[in-house]
């Protein structure tokens, strides 16, 4: 039987990564995904020697990591997901430029 497999975004870095290793733990396969970074790809290392780990570099504010994702999942099937990627802009809310809200509205 192939181990089941968990998609983990916004893995990179602190709840992501507590996540991605719990998950490595409990034998879950890994696909991690973050913008990018050296985290990442630590990450990953340290994890592979337990399970398969692939990483996954995207922002998914960008319309173009959707169609990555579906390219993803119909490649490897899913069974968890922890949508755990995050953002945001400092300061008040009313003073954000309109397109800061529409980011963040796309990575949700």
């Amino acid at each position: 039987m192939t181990e089941p497999t968990a998609l983990v975004t916004g893995a990179s870095r602190g709840i992501g990564a507590a996540l991605a290793t719990e998950l490595a733990n409990r034998g879950f396969n890994l696909i991690l995904n973050a913008r990018g970074g050296e985290d990442l790809e630590a990450l990953c290392s340290s994890l592979s020697a337990r399970v398969t780990v692939t990483p996954w570099v995207a922002d998914l504010t960008h319309p173009s990591a959707l169609v990555d994702l579906v390219d993803l999942v119909d490649y490897h099937p899913i069974e968890v997901l922890v949508n755990n990627a995050g953002g945001g802009e400092p300061g008040s809310f009313v003073n954000q430029a309109p397109a800061a809200h529409q980011q963040v509205i796309n990575l949700n």
